[in-house]
């Protein structure tokens, strides 16, 4: 197996317990809902796919935990494991959901 200075990136940031997002929208949020309705699943269906518990979909879908009213942050495993389970790359997915700020008109030559 070869891995890509994108996966050891992403390894580096598995040891962070959790990650906040760049922007305090719920991106990750709506995808997960985008998704499950696209699939046509219910919150339980769908967090048994993605190996999670519902309850813990519904705080990601939702963006802040209910009994705390503070937003919730993903560890950066359950991150990887939604991404994986959801057959989006990893890089693509932490873009998507707001956590990697990745920007393709960087100037390189600086």
């Amino acid at each position: 197996m070869t891995i890509d200075i994108s996966d050891k990136f992403l390894y580096n940031l598995c040891n962070m317990k959790e990650v906040s997002t760049i922007a305090n929208d719920n991106k990750l949020g709506e995808l997960l809902k985008k998704t499950a309705h696209d699939r046509q699943l219910s919150l339980r269906g769908f967090a048994a796919i993605l190996g999670v518990s519902h309850s813990y979909v519904k705080k990601l879908m939702d963006g802040t935990n209910i009994r705390s009213n503070k937003p919730v942050n993903p560890s950066i495993d359950a991150l990887l494991k939604i991404a994986d389970a959801l057959e989006i790359p990893r890089v693509e997915f932490l873009r998507q959901c707001g956590y990697l700020d990745i920007r393709e008109d960087r100037d390189d030559a600086s």
